[in-house]
């Protein structure tokens, strides 16, 4: 409250008494409160949503700028498929008119030990590059499955002796089924061949010793962003003890002939064959890495 002091003054002009003015002052007071708090609040509301749409701006630019950067991605992949695959058709053409005139010649040639250790040369050189086609139409999609039923744990049971005599006895090969996983409609030669390469690639990835884990397991896909349509999936997957990738040899890595191993150690088409391989049978292949981790 507001408390007044007024002299009054008598006939004589001297002071005669006093009065006291008292002014009520607390609903004013807590009505001048109640407006700076509702102004407070305000102000904390206003930059509250105004940091809430500039965060949802920038997450919007940085989600168009990852779409864009996927789509010239899959546009350059699909490019770069179709050149390999037709390249790699051509060539497989060549290939098989070189080796059938090679297995003529050698039928027809005198058993001579120097002729015919040259001319088998010459056709495991020309089978080497047949394998190598098969690869490059994998990539682009283009070869062809004999797709049957596969019971994926009997496959990589079956595998197990042969990864390990590839790999060598540094390597650890662990295996992680999933209970009551349905068979799968797949190539099965293709597949076998996907994953040796990819146990390749990680034991290469290791150094030569370590630990690769093969696993199955069930996958329902809802999201529609993703790399593979809704629906139910069985995830083969493979992972190593090895060092990683850096995000730019993970975001090239199925590029065809990309590899980071020396010259002559590696022709940069074993991720990419498994990618096409794994499109082509209506799924994808995924891959999550981080350096040295």
């Amino acid at each position: 409250m507001n408390l007044d002091y007024s002299p009054v003054l008598g006939e004589d002009g001297k002071p005669a008494g006093v009065i006291a003015i008292v002014v009520e002052t607390t609903q004013r007071v807590l009505a001048e409160a109640e407006v700076r708090e509702s102004e407070r609040r305000f102000r904390e509301e206003l930059e509250a949503k105004v940091a809430e749409r500039t965060a949802a701006l920038e997450r919007s630019e940085e989600n168009i700028r990852k779409a864009e950067q996927a789509l010239m991605q899959v546009q350059k992949m699909e490019a770069l498929g179709n050149l390999t695959g037709g390249i790699a058709h051509d060539f497989n053409n060549l290939l098989m008119a070189v080796h059938g005139s090679l297995e003529l010649l050698r039928e027809r040639m005198p058993q001579d030990p120097l002729l015919l250790r040259l001319l088998d040369n010459a056709m495991a050189g020309a089978q080497r590059g047949s394998t190598l086609t098969r690869r490059m139409l994998a990539y682009a999609r283009r070869q062809e499955l004999k797709a049957e039923r596969v019971d994926l744990r009997a496959l990589v049971e079956g595998m197990k002796e042969l990864m390990q005599r590839s790999l060598g006895g540094t390597i650890v090969i662990e295996t992680r089924f999933a209970p009551d996983v349905p068979p799968v409609e797949a190539d099965v030669n293709q597949l076998e061949s996907a994953l040796l390469n990819l146990a390749v690639n990680a034991r290469d990835a290791m150094d030569g010793a370590g630990t690769i884990v093969i696993s199955t397991a069930e996958k329902w896909v809802r999201n529609t962003d993703g790399p593979v349509r809704p629906g139910h999936y069985v995830r083969l997957s493979l992972s190593d003890s090895g060092s990683g990738m850096d995000e730019a040899t993970l975001n090239r890595a199925i590029e065809p002939f990309f590899t980071t191993k020396g010259v002559g150690k590696g022709t940069g088409l074993g991720l990419s064959m498994v990618h096409g391989l794994a499109e082509q049978l209506g799924g994808a292949l995924v891959m999550r890495s981080k350096k040295d981790e």
